[in-house]
């Protein structure tokens, strides 16, 4: 990629919330996606934060997610209660820039998840069979790119895209006790 290529929105989010990806990153990856307790923890983090994201946003893509990740845990018998958080109102491209990341983040962990030799944790496939959407992900870039670096709309992207790190850390803490 060029020089100039990267001097667009999409990468100076991308540095401005690298530590905070990179964060979240580390704290998933601790949890073993073949493993009931794991798996059960994954699906519990992201539907928290999900449905804390669902109250502030009506990106269409939130509902399908919950739906899936709740059919997932009541595979794998997870009926603990979860706790609700709440989470402030996000710029839209904050939110498309999470989630559209998380699908593909889900993408990836998907390979680990169906090496599972746990019968019931590949079960548990709804959240990992939404299929892949890559334009998504070229359609966020793009509407970031849009974006003048250094303007007051990037500033809240990029602050709503940190608050919404902040929100997987948060609950992570929260669950991982």
């Amino acid at each position: 990629m060029s020089t100039a290529a990267k001097e667009g929105f999409r990468w100076t989010l991308r540095r401005d919330t690298q530590a905070d990806h990179d964060a979240v990153d580390q704290l998933i990856s601790a949890w073993d996606l073949q493993s009931q307790h794991g798996l059960a923890q994954f699906f519990r983090l992201h539907l928290i934060c999900f449905k804390a994201m669902a109250t502030t946003s009506g990106d269409p893509r939130l509902p399908v997610m919950i739906d899936a990740l709740s059919a997932d845990l009541a595979v794998l018998r997870d009926a603990q209660d979860l706790e609700q958080m709440a989470c402030p109102k996000a710029h839209p491209l904050a939110v498309d820039y999470i989630l559209a990341g998380s699908r593909l983040g889900t993408q990836m962990l998907r390979k680990s998840w169906i090496a599972a030799t746990d019968a019931q944790v590949r079960q548990a496939e709804q959240y990992f069979s939404i299929p892949p959407a890559p334009a998504e992900w070229q359609q966020t870039c793009a509407a970031l790119d849009e974006i003048a670096p250094n303007s007051d709309e990037a500033r809240v992207i990029t602050h709503d895209s940190r608050a919404l790190f902040g929100l997987f850390k948060t609950a992570y803490a929260r669950i991982a006790l």
